[in-house]
């Protein structure tokens, strides 16, 4: 996520790679890499431009990076080869870049009013949606299709991932667009909050979608592309909070949530955890709603099978706003950051089990245990992303497979392309 604006921090942005194995940090001065599976090491260090985008490809060498003042220029990216320290292509757009995403098919960019879809083997420009909705957040999701037995190079139906990108609809009320970067062609339309959307995610395959909007009390799980809502989730009772970044973990019975709040929040998504939720209307999931009453049932619900809420509405009239509350599911562990600020969150994987990493905008990443049966995550690893490199950044050793056909990348001189 970008940092810029939340505050006066050294970090400009942050983000993980598309199997939560790395995270890529932007400041003024240039991006570093750094492993987060168990040692937390340096990988990449790329001084030079400023950097408020750092997008990396899995766990190769290339990187897509967006510039920042005074260096270089949010309208600039460029894609990189960082064991190489060699710029493959710069591209210049009329408009700031504020999001980029990629996948082994497709590079999405997100500007003010237009998205464009490019080939990743070629850099090819493939197609351009126009008239989007103001988006200076960069509030979108891609797919990321990673989860072990895929194949890149077969169709999706073989494969079993979606290769969907996700994007608001509208600026003032909560829509989303699911978008087939494959067949170039709209794959389904969520309503899913009466407020603009804040954060997306998708599951590794792209068959699940979290979203959350601008008041940051009730996070929603879709099943994609059928958009058929799964799950609630409700961050907390009455705070509004701003949320930052949404996770699956790599089997996506894991969602983490976290905010500008000091609390990080990891939900279960498996049906045999989750409290049953009572489908939302749109019109109070995101807050209270006045004067809107629940008639009592002729035939009260057993509590186990319906949820406390639905048990007691169906003895007394209770406000649906209140019931939706009880019987939305609640995150079950949480971890607590030192101090409340931005920051950005993925379920890694560690030889211990799995593990929420955080990293916040002051230049600090935390790693935590997620208790097997729920509760406080005990923070179990810390280090600074700021600290003076070592003699010896662990580069990607000459000859690593980089699990995508470059060819048309390589062969080009980095000449300018103007969008």
């Amino acid at each position: 996520m970008k940092f810029q604006g939340e505050g006066d921090y050294p970090l400009l942005f942050a983000a993980f790679n598309q199997d939560n194995t790395r995270v890529g940090v932007g400041t003024a001065d240039g991006f570093r890499i750094f492993g987060v599976t168990d040692d937390m090491s340096l990988i990449s260090d790329y001084p030079g431009e400023g950097a408020s985008i750092v997008e990396m490809m899995y766990e190769t060498r290339l990187v897509a990076q967006v510039g920042f003042a005074p260096h270089s220029s949010e309208r600039e990216l460029r894609i990189l080869n960082v064991r190489r320290k060699k710029e493959l292509r710069r591209m210049t757009y009329k408009t700031p870049i504020r999001a980029a995403h990629l996948n082994r098919k497709r590079l999405v960019l997100v500007l003010d009013n237009t998205i464009y879809i490019y080939d990743m083997s070629t850099m090819n420009l493939v197609h351009v949606i126009t008239a989007t909705p103001p988006n200076p957040n960069g509030v979108c999701a891609l797919a990321s299709c990673h989860k072990p037995g895929f194949a890149p190079e077969t169709d999706e139906s073989v494969s079993g991932c979606h290769n969907l990108f996700a994007y608001p609809k509208s600026k003032t009320e909560g829509e989303v667009h699911i978008y087939d970067v494959l067949r170039m062609q709209i794959a389904g339309v969520i309503k899913a909050h009466t407020s603009p959307l804040a954060a997306l995610a998708f599951n590794n395959a792209g068959t699940r979608l979290a979203t959350a909007s601008t008041k940051g009390t009730v996070i929603k799980v879709f099943s994609t592309p059928d958009c058929a809502l799964l799950f609630e989730l409700r961050r907390g009772y009455a705070t509004y909070a701003q949320i930052t970044s949404l996770c699956f973990d790599s089997t996506s019975a894991l969602l983490a949530v976290s905010s500008t709040k000091a609390t990080v929040h990891v939900f279960n998504l498996d049906p045999r955890h989750s409290e049953p939720s009572t489908p939302a209307d749109p019109a109070v999931e995101d807050g209270p709603a006045d004067g809107d009453a629940q008639a009592a049932a002729d035939a009260p619900a057993e509590p186990q099978a319906e949820g406390w809420g639905s048990y007691l509405a169906s003895f007394i009239p209770v406000p649906k706003s209140v019931t939706d509350v009880w019987t939305q599911s609640r995150s079950f562990a949480q971890a607590h950051l030192p101090e409340a600020m931005p920051n950005v969150c993925a379920i890694t994987g560690s030889k211990d089990g799995p593990c929420l990493t955080v990293v916040t905008p002051n230049g600090n990443l935390y790693q935590y245990e997620i208790p097997e049966a729920g509760g406080e995550c005990v923070q179990v690893a810390s280090r600074s992303l700021l600290a003076p490199a070592d003699d010896g950044a662990q580069e990607d050793e000459e000859g690593a497979a980089d699990q995508v056909d470059m060819a048309g990348l390589q062969t080009d001189n980095g000449a300018n392309i103007t969008q």
